[in-house]
């Protein structure tokens, strides 16, 4: 990492000194710098190798110089361009809020007030522009950003000048015209006459994203979701978005139409109509200026209700489904399922695999008192939750549509649709309960995987589809994770014993996870001891088969974490006494070992790569030697398995931890969700905590805040999770009301914990509830809860050592001495810590102190 910033800072030494990487897209990497000549920070974009290869100097230059004519307030100005050793980059403002896209991964949905505010700044940009003679083409989240509460629009004439990089006439291979998600339909469909309306279309699209989460077009490739905006219209958005209001609705329908003509006349109206539309939310008329003329009569601009009803919505959806069944109805209905409509990702899923999946729609067993859309949407939502997972093929509702109704055996349906797996079920109601039954199927024989049970309380109509398919989607991911695994792991051996005896290794080594992790049982180390022994005897029925000594190496690293650990198998008979600590050590090292002897026999297994990584890693933390030595060869390891296989969740978790050690918390939230994204069946459970954590550390408290409430919900009883939302009160906490929520959360969760999971830390929670007591002025209180924790510490050598949590309440107490002491303390025990904790905010306030920098350079 630093290489690559070195060798950067080289092209533009004379006057930039380039940071960290802060964006990469299909065109472009852009990076954080220094001004030396003005002293400010500035964002460097460098253009790709292969695009600056085909894009002549003079035509970029051209076109940024268009790009620097326009001096709106809200676009976002070129401070500098050039060609740098045949490097093209720009220069612009560093936007200290970042880009919509951040935005929306952080907060999902916008309110609709700020997503009318944002979406009219973008405009009024777009109406300078059009003025100038510019349009913009790819109007996209990744193109609006913010900075001290203002909206810019981004790349002018550089995204013009990337769609024609050697004149009008030619194309060159990689260079996309435009956004998939985003272009106007007269874009997608190739023309080249198109106006500033088609970028009020992309505005269009940018908005319903804001306001529903969800792009107006979903599909597996770039050139189906183009297919679909070239013949219909998007999902209304209170599909999405309950209440939504109409004046909202018919100002995206109008920005969204299919024709130029039907859309806003000019940016400028557009821009008017956001005003007006945002001025009247909430008031019982609509927007006149949205009904386009040429498509409405006069009887239909009169005013509409602003809410819609649920009659209103309940008969849109009833006559699309009316509509798409009378469609079907055709003795031709089925003749085109051989090629179904597939959403999701991995083209290369083989026909009949078991990711391969049919979502059926669900029976209504009590048709009179739950009404059809409820049931569709159920059904659609899960489809949609599980499309978005990379990793599966899911058949689209247009798919399985047609075989709404009809009893098709399951094996039938994956001859007939092409898939491995059927999902099928009922709904029923029973008084205010809503039942759902989920049954999972293998469409090769018609076994009956799993049935997943679901209640719920019939209330509000949209969160109860949300969390049935939340429920629904994630037994499904894990159950399918288990039999993909099993099916995989089966075909790369051909002894069936060793298969068998694998087999009964897992089940025991599932135990061992359970009963380390949940519970807390001393048997654990027992478990694991005797699941390795049975892959150790894998390992001689099928010496080539890999699979066990992988497992056998993630049976090590377990237990260089676990608490007790026992000896190795070597130092069982000894008696010399080991710290725990040492015995942890030991099994990161055999772990280590492990990964290199599967190295020997396979080199390049990318699993390999991942164990030693996170092997290196478990050193690491327990504080080796040579930390950076050690921390260096662990990203290696990890980069390596990730280049190969991109999809191992728990590589990009420790990379996620690796860039915690470096205090680089935003890079460190990044690749947690990575891990999580990559984690299409929700294996590696540390995923989440870790994402919880890095969040907590870069102050993306909302992002923190879901990652707590995934863990709570999907992993109940988890000692991971079970003090997440303390520990937000903790870092987050303003108010008094907070401080009562604080005491509240830890009586309830030492309630729930009868097992006595969390006995260790019970001064953390305390200490948590302090800071909040500390933050809002309650000095008094927050210093006799730290007179309690000292008394218990005194008679409780249990407690785990909490230093640094201590440290940072007394500086919220304003005692920098004790504060340093803490931190002092903690850097004796942990000394690989100092980058982390220089960056950490909780010590922001001793930034400067020369005592506190004098902790961090002192030897390790």
């Amino acid at each position: 990492m630093r290489d690559r910033l070195n060798a950067l800072s080289g092209l533009l030494a004379d006057r930039y000194v380039i940071g960290a990487e802060i964006g990469r897209g299909s065109s472009a990497i852009v990076y954080a710098a220094r001004d030396e000549q003005t002293g400010k920070q500035v964002a460097i974009k460098l253009l790709r190798q292969e695009l600056a290869h085909s894009l002549a100097e003079g035509r970029f230059a051209t076109e940024v110089r268009r790009h620097q004519q326009l001096t709106h307030e809200n676009v976002l100005p070129v401070l500098d361009f050039g060609d740098d050793n045949g490097r093209l980059f720009c220069v612009l403002p560093l936007m200290d809020e970042g880009t919509l896209r951040t935005r929306l991964s952080r907060e999902h949905q916008l309110s609709v007030r700020d997503s009318l505010a944002i979406a009219r700044a973008v405009a009024l940009a777009l109406g300078h522009a059009h003025e100038h003679g510019l349009v913009h083409r790819d109007v996209k989240p990744e193109n609006i950003l913010f900075s001290l509460g203002v909206t810019y629009l981004a790349d002018f004439g550089i995204a013009r000048d990337l769609q024609h990089p050697l004149g009008e006439t030619s194309t060159t291979t990689g260079v996309v015209r435009g956004t998939g998600p985003y272009m106007s339909p007269e874009q997608a469909a190739g023309e080249k006459d198109y106006d500033g309306r088609s970028d009020l279309y992309s505005l269009g699209c940018v908005l319903y994203e804001m306001i529903t989460g969800m792009q107006p077009f979903l599909g597996p490739t770039t050139q189906s979701v183009i297919a679909q905006r070239l013949i219909h219209a998007p999902r209304p958005m209170d599909v999405y978005r309950h209440g939504v209001e109409d004046g909202v609705e018919l100002l995206v329908e109008r920005a969204m139409a299919l024709s130029p003509i039907d859309r806003f006349e000019s940016a400028a109206q557009m821009a008017a109509a956001l005003a007006e539309t945002r001025e009247m939310l909430g008031t019982p008329r609509s927007t006149p200026a949205l009904t386009p003329t040429s498509s409405r009569t006069p009887s239909q601009t009169s005013a509409l209700p602003v809410a819609p009803t649920p009659s209103r919505t309940r008969f849109w959806i009833a006559t699309t489904i009316g509509l798409a069944a009378l469609a079907f109805a055709s003795p031709f209905a089925f003749r085109g399922l051989h090629t179904p409509d597939v959403q999701g990702a991995k083209a290369d899923i083989p026909p009949g695999d078991p990711r391969r999946i049919a979502v059926l729609y669900l029976d209504d067993l009590s048709p009179e008192s739950v009404p059809p859309y409820v049931v569709d949407g159920i059904t659609e939502d899960l489809i949609d939750q599980l499309a978005s997972v990379k990793g599966l093929r899911v058949i689209s509702p247009n798919g399985v549509r047609p075989l709404r109704g009809r009893a098709v055996a399951p094996d039938s349906l994956g001859r007939l649709l092409s898939v491995g797996t059927v999902v099928s079920g009922s709904v029923a109601r029973s008084g205010s309960t809503l039942r759902v039954n989920v049954r999972l199927t293998d469409a090769r024989n018609n076994q009956l995987l799993q049935t997943i049970p679901v209640e719920i309380q019939w209330t509000e109509v949209f969160a109860l589809q949300d969390t049935l398919a939340d429920r629904v989607a994630f037994a499904l991911r894990q159950k399918l994770g288990d039999e993909i695994a099993r099916r995989t792991h089966r075909a790369n051996t051909s002894s069936l014993s060793a298969w068998e005896t694998a087999q009964a290794a897992s089940e025991v080594l599932r135990g061992a996870l359970e009963a380390g992790n949940i519970r807390a049982d001393p048997r654990a180390p027992r478990l694991y001891l005797r699941a390795d022994s049975l892959y150790a005897h894998v390992e001689l029925l099928d010496p080539k088969w890999l699979y066990p000594t992988i497992r056998r190496g993630r049976i090590a690293l377990a237990l260089a974490y676990q608490n007790p650990a026992p000896r190795l198998p070597v130092d069982i008979d000894s008696t010399y006494p080991l710290s725990l600590n040492e015995l942890h050590r030991r099994w990161a090292r055999r772990a280590i070992n492990i990964a290199d002897a599967a190295l020997r026999r396979a080199p390049g297994g990318a699993e390999a790569f991942a164990l030693r990584g996170d092997s290196r890693y478990a050193l690491l933390s327990l504080g080796v030697g040579d930390a950076d030595s050690m921390a260096v060869g662990a990203e290696r390891d990890i980069r390596t398995a990730l280049n190969a296989r991109p999809d191992i969740a728990s590589a990009w978790s420790t990379l996620a931890k690796l860039a915690i050690y470096q205090g680089h918390f935003a890079e460190a939230a990044t690749a947690a969700r990575q891990a999580f994204d990559r984690d299409a069946y929700f294996e590696a459970r540390r995923t989440v905590s870790t994402a919880f954590f890095a969040s907590l550390r870069a102050e993306q408290f909302a992002d923190a805040r879901r990652w707590c409430q995934f863990g709570l919900r999907h992993y109940a009883g988890d000692p991971r999770f079970m003090e997440c939302d303390l520990t937000l009160f903790g870092w987050t906490g303003r108010t008094v009301a907070d401080a009562e929520s604080a005491w509240s959360s830890l009586r309830r969760i030492e309630q729930r914990d009868s097992a006595h999971l969390l006995a260790s830390t019970w001064h953390y929670r305390r200490l948590m509830v302090a800071a909040v007591l500390a933050r809002v002025g309650k000095q008094d209180s927050a210093r006799a809860v730290l007179r309690q924790i000292v008394a218990r510490q005194a008679s409780d050598s249990t407690l785990q050592p909490q230093a640094l949590a201590e440290g940072y309440v007394r500086l919220l107490l304003g005692d920098r001495e004790a504060a340093l002491t803490g931190i002092a303390t903690r850097l004796r025990e942990a000394p690989q810590e100092r980058a982390e904790i220089a960056a950490m905010s909780w010590f922001r306030e001793l930034h400067g102190d020369p005592r506190f920098n004098a902790l961090l350079r002192s030897p390790r």
